[in-house]
């Protein structure tokens, strides 16, 4: 194909794919924060850039158990351009998203190239390289099961640290490529190949800034070299154990660092402290995962809109007998990596797509304590599934217009799926019920509809569903947190203590649980006990600012001014832009008759709260103390002109002004 023919050609494709891209999530823009979001992005007060400095990126990068920097970098520039406005972040998603389907474009037009050399036969994947990568790329842009990978704002990680992993595998394509070209090797050829190599190596660690499953990169580019370059050659492959050897140095050592500690203890632990609902052990999860790697398959190849959704209760293998598809399971994967390994001679992109869809699910589907199953998971592995797919409609179907006409049909059906399945995203309880009705025993499903309802000040609804998620799991600690909440909301203090006495027993260690048990000791005037658990979670987190001004407002309560005085200061430090820390620190100083702390700290709050009556109306009478009566008159007067019904405003305001009379 000639140059300009190529051009008009990927940008056609390119142009195609952003549009049909565009046209299925164009109904996914203001689809609302779900589950994550909340906390990566909604409540996570690190992503809050106010300003692009090298202090509030170092802030964005903290403030997790989790790295993944680059991916928190994107959420805090996101909420410097749109704070929660959701448009702003789904615009951000679709754009990854379309760009990892040019790459994949791209890698699939080099890839096909090459495998076209490998055997007469398959001459057609080079001569059809850029139909077949345009129809796989078209087929995988519009899959139904990648809107949680693209409609699910937090996911973006997962999507982003797939865009990296490609990009990185197709510039070292193109490097390999042109170090084998016959042009001559001048400075501008060996400068493209520097900037290729490099572009690759920044695009992995990229991805692995992005997401850790990217861990599994360096791997996938040895066996593309081996498949597409060293034509298979076992000798190659001996050449190469020292480095394979350093390679898994390097590997345990980057495990070490980004787990923090014994990868080994790390994997252990998060059977410990996995966030999943189930219990399960490493041979549990272990054997469970060969089942859902073939229900992923049959997502694939059935996606409809009423086989998906977000949270799964996956029934666990109990033995390989046990249910018995865990023994066929194991087989069927078996005998595809015998498939692989067998006719990898005759069909290497067959072979190499069987075990790329295996390596790029292997972080996530092996040993690690994490929920068994997340349609998410599939966004890397399904995209050498939808070549599989492809390759085989054109060339078992024998009429090649018919052949590309089923892959078309294919795609409009996926299109189709994904349209309605982001109809059911747009709004969040008819998301969470529409999740209630595909699994119907899954707790956490039932707290998230009490949530909503909670939201909606629908109290009572709220407590059913919560007790509803307790009968299904009885430790379940979230459930037994909002409905300790809900109680209180319905003025129930007894019973709310002995849902949060509950939670801490099932975890003593988290600072929220004797946080919420001093709030609610406060509410029913019992402070001194709300100083004890407060207390008790600032053992736990030193630094805690909610149990720092939960303490320093018991103190106050107890007439213990300068204790309340250290602890509010410590909040103020930890947290400058707290208004409601400022106004109480400064009420103590008032009362303590130290005026000039007083008006700093009541200005601080104003500068963070500007629309705040009952600040100006405070630091106007502490003006009033120092005799400063013009500044006086200016706040209360502020004061009026927010709440003109402030009578105490009015009051104070009349006193002042006829003391100035009366002074002149």
């Amino acid at each position: 194909m000639d140059s300009a023919k190529e051009l008009k050609t990927n940008l056609l494709s390119i142009s195609l794919l952003a549009l049909f891209a565009f046209l299925v999530y164009s109904n996914s823009f203001q689809v609302p924060f779900i589950l994550d979001d909340f906390y990566w992005i909604r409540h996570n007060s690190n992503i809050r850039m106010n300003d692009i400095s090298c202090e509030s990126v170092e802030k964005a990068l903290e403030g997790s158990f989790i790295k993944r920097p680059l991916a928190k970098l994107s959420f805090a520039l996101n909420y410097y351009f749109n704070k929660y406005d959701v448009a702003g972040y789904h615009w951000v998603n679709l754009t990854i998203h379309i760009f990892t389907g040019v790459f994949l474009f791209f890698l699939l037009r080099i890839t096909l190239a090459l495998a076209g050399g490998a055997k007469p036969d398959d001459q057609k994947f080079q001569q059809n390289s850029a139909l077949i990568a345009f129809l796989t790329a078209l087929v995988w842009i519009v899959h139904p099961v990648n809107t949680q990978s693209v409609t699910y704002i937090v996911q973006r990680m997962n999507s982003m640290a797939a865009m990296f992993y490609v990009l990185s595998i197709l510039l070292y394509a193109k490097s390999r490529v042109l170090s084998r070209s016959t042009v001559p090797r001048n400075k501008p050829h060996k400068l493209k190949r520097i900037g290729y190599i490099t572009g690759c190596l920044l695009s992995g660690i990229f991805a692995f800034a992005s997401k850790e499953n990217a861990i599994t990169l360096p791997l996938v580019i040895l066996i593309y070299e081996w498949f597409f370059f060293q034509n298979l050659s076992f000798s190659w492959l001996k050449k190469l154990i020292f480095w394979l050897l350093g390679f898994s140095v390097l590997l345990v050592i980057v495990s070490a660092l980004s787990l923090g500690g014994n990868p080994l203890d790390k994997v252990y632990g998060s059977y410990i402290r996995s966030p999943s609902l189930q219990h399960f052990s490493i041979i549990e999860r272990l054997i469970t995962e060969f089942r859902v790697l073939v229900y992923y398959i049959s997502l694939f190849f059935f996606p409809h809109p009423a086989r998906l959704h977000i949270d799964y209760i996956y029934p666990l293998s109990q033995s390989l007998a046990a249910p018995v598809t865990t023994f066929l399971s194991i087989i069927t994967h078996f005998f595809l990596l015998v498939l692989s390994v067998y006719n990898a001679k005759k069909h290497r992109i067959i072979s190499f797509c069987i075990l790329w869809f295996f390596i790029t699910l292997a972080i996530e589907s092996s040993l690690i304590g994490l929920a068994p199953i997340f349609e998410h998971r599939t966004y890397l592995p399904f995209m050498m599934l939808s070549l599989i797919t492809v390759i085989l409609f054109l060339t078992l179907v024998p009429a090649r217009r018919l052949s590309i006409g089923m892959v078309c049909i294919l795609a409009l059906l996926c299109l189709t799926g994904t349209f309605q399945r982001n109809l059911v995203w747009q709004d969040r309880m008819l998301f969470w019920k529409d999740n209630l009705l595909k699994s119907p025993k899954n707790p956490r499903i039932y707290a998230k509809i009490g949530d909503f309802c909670f939201q909606n000040n629908q109290i009572h609804q709220a407590k059913s569903y919560y007790k509803k998620a307790l009968s299904f799991k009885g430790d379940y600690l979230q459930a037994h947190m909002r409905l300790g909440n809900a109680y209180l909301e319905l003025g129930n203090a007894k019973k709310a203590l002995s849902h949060y006495e509950k939670a801490r027993f099932i975890d003593p260690c988290r600072p929220d649980i004797p946080i919420e048990l001093g709030n609610t000791y406060f509410q029913i005037n019992n402070w001194q006990e709300a100083l004890k658990w407060y207390d008790e979670a600032l053992k736990i987190e030193p630094q805690s600012t909610y149990a720092l001004y939960g303490k320093a407002l018991a103190l106050s309560r107890l007439d213990r001014p300068d204790a309340a005085i250290k602890h509010y200061q410590a909040v103020v430090a930890l947290i400058p832009n707290n208004a409601e820390a400022h106004k109480n620190l400064a009420d103590l100083y008032v009362k303590k008759q130290n005026f000039k702390h007083a008006i700093h700290h009541y200005k601080k709050a104003l500068a963070v709260d500007p629309e705040n009556a009952q600040i100006h109306y405070n630091i106007a009478i502490t003006f009033s103390y120092i005799n400063k009566l013009d500044a006086c008159v200016q706040h209360l007067q502020t004061a009026l002109k927010i709440n003109p019904g402030y009578k105490w405003a009015q009051t104070a305001l009349k006193q002042i002004q006829q003391k100035q009379k009366e002074l002149q």
